[in-house]
């Protein structure tokens, strides 16, 4: 069992470094030449070979369910997920909205890797200072302009246990409120044992569950007490409790 957890680890982390090496050219050559919508969507398919490898090969399988009445990817939203692993990302890459991030400023440090996501128009922000937070709405308000969804996961960090909810920060509410677009909830499954917080790779079925669209009344104006959070963990908390790969691995 350990065995092969440490296996499909390493072969995971292979195609990411060699994912890596084949996009580092193909992203500096394209970069001047592309405006930031594309150059980020180029940044997603390309980055995603990783995840497509353990796709194509079996080792994860990933399903959809789009729980809207109205199925459109034109559409700006803030999109509010949950947060159990670091293969959150790449599932997020899947879906084919134009999306943009809030990160961790920790990515920032990484050579290369921190100028690419400033270069696709994410945004970063240091969650122990609440400073930063508060710029990085604002950040956030001013790059979707253009007319892209933002990512935000609202925990702020992975939870260990992929199936329960940490505490959610607001941000998140504050730019659907001030941008005045609608918060669309999505349930994330099965990374948690995809790549679990401080552990190894294991055989994952992954599934995004994509709620209804939830306004944010700008009336509300003390957004800590705002229905709509309430609303959104519910969301998220009711399509984790149907828990899947208990007899994967």
């Amino acid at each position: 069992m350990i065995l092969h957890k440490l296996l499909l680890t390493i072969f995971l982390l292979t195609t990411i470094v060699i994912t890596f090496l084949v996009s580092l050219p193909i992203l500096i050559i394209a970069y001047p030449f592309l405006e930031q919508k594309k150059f980020a969507r180029l940044n997603e398919h390309l980055g995603s070979i990783s995840f497509k490898a353990m796709s194509v090969l079996g080792f994860w399988s990933i399903k959809i369910t789009d729980l809207r009445k109205e199925k459109d990817y034109d559409k700006q939203y803030v999109l509010v997920a949950n947060h159990g692993s670091y293969v959150d990302t790449l599932v997020m890459w899947q879906l084919p909205f134009y999306k943009k991030f809030i990160m961790a400023e920790k990515f920032t440090k990484i050579p290369i890797f921190g100028k690419i996501c400033k270069a696709c128009g994410h945004i970063f922000v240091d969650r122990f200072n609440p400073n930063t937070t508060v710029d990085a709405v604002d950040k956030a308000y001013n790059t979707i302009q253009d007319g892209s969804c933002i990512v935000i996961f609202p925990e702020g960090m992975r939870s260990e246990d992929p199936y329960k909810l940490l505490p959610f920060k607001t941000g998140s509410f504050r730019l659907a409120q001030k941008a005045e677009i609608p918060i669309l909830p999505i349930t994330i499954k099965g990374t948690g044992e995809a790549l679990p917080v401080g552990g190894l790779c294991g055989l994952a079925n992954i599934e995004i569950v994509i709620g209804e669209p939830i306004e944010v009344s700008p009336d509300h104006t003390d957004i800590k007490t705002h229905p709509v959070i309430q609303q959104v963990r519910s969301f998220i908390l009711q399509n984790l409790e149907h828990r899947i790969n208990d007899s994967k691995n």
